[in-house]
């Protein structure tokens, strides 16, 4: 008897077998995520509000300032150098006490 022949008994039981637990692939339809349901919500830019448009406009404006006010710095080394230079300490620590409680 052959082996390979398609009448061995064992072969025609594996090909039955192999038949019967492989299941067919079938793709699940996907969910739309939150992040679609949002982006599809979006109007398109024409439609910018006022005020984004203000936003725009004063972070333009910020960027055009220096990062550092030179003219105030100038005037703290001076006041220094020449010890006139006073720090309202009841104002720091009302400041310092403000900037770690508001957390």
């Amino acid at each position: 008897m052959n082996p390979i022949s398609s009448n061995h008994p064992s072969l025609v039981n594996a090909s039955t077998q192999n038949q019967e637990t492989v299941a067919p692939h079938t793709e699940t339809p996907r969910k739309e995520t939150i992040a679609e349901q949002k982006l599809a919500e979006i109007t398109p830019f024409s439609t910018v509000s006022q005020q984004a448009r203000e936003l725009e406009s004063m972070q333009q404006e910020l960027r055009s300032l220096p990062d550092v006010d030179l003219e105030r710095v100038n005037q703290i080394r001076a006041e220094l150098q020449q010890g006139t230079f006073s720090v309202d300490l009841d104002e720091l620590a009302g400041a310092i006490f403000s900037t770690h409680h508001s957390e």
